[in-house]
Formats: C-alpha cells, structure tokens, sequence
C-alpha cells in the first residue's frame, strides 16, 4: 500500500467517541489508551502511524463516517494541498 498525502493527527478518544467506531485487532500489542495519537487519512482511514499505512486500525469508510470525520473531526484537506489531487496532463515533451 502506498502513503496518504495528507493525514491528520487526534487523540483516539476522539474517534472513539463514533458511535459505530470498531477498531481492528492489533494483536500481541498492548492496547492503545484514549490519549494515543492516530492519523485520519485522506481516504479517511485511520493508521497509527502514516508511514505504516498497512497497520490500519479502522477502515469501515460509511456515510456516517464520512459525516462524523467533516463534522465533528473538522477533518479537511487544507486548500493550499488540493493541487497534490489533481490529476492534470503532463505538459507536451514532458517526462513522464
């Protein structure tokens, strides 16, 4: 799996308060506390770690999720980055 470009970082108190939050098995790791740090990803996944993008700890992407995410997590890719997301054409001769 490939990294996000643009990931934001909360308490996992936060996300627990989703009322369908199920977070995965991590296995033999000790359980994360309401003070650890996760990261909301682009695709609005959540990892522990954005350079570790295969650890995802909750990736049931819902309406209601995508709501909770804009609405209580303010969560947004900034304005300055939306140019990462464009997909424009390389101009004529440019490598590719």
């Amino acid at each position: 799996m490939e990294m996000r470009k643009y990931s934001k970082a909360y308490t996992l108190d936060r996300l627990r308060a989703f009322s369908d939050w199920k977070e995965k098995d991590r296995g033999d790791k000790e359980p994360l506390g309401d003070d650890a740090v996760v990261y909301v990803q682009d695709n609005l996944t959540v990892v522990e770690d954005p350079f570790e993008p295969d650890e995802t700890l909750y990736d049931e992407i819902s309406e209601e999720w995508k709501a909770f995410c804009k609405g209580e997590l303010e969560f947004a890719i900034p304005e300055d980055l939306h140019y990462a997301y464009d997909d424009p054409e390389p101009p004529t001769g440019a490598r590719v």
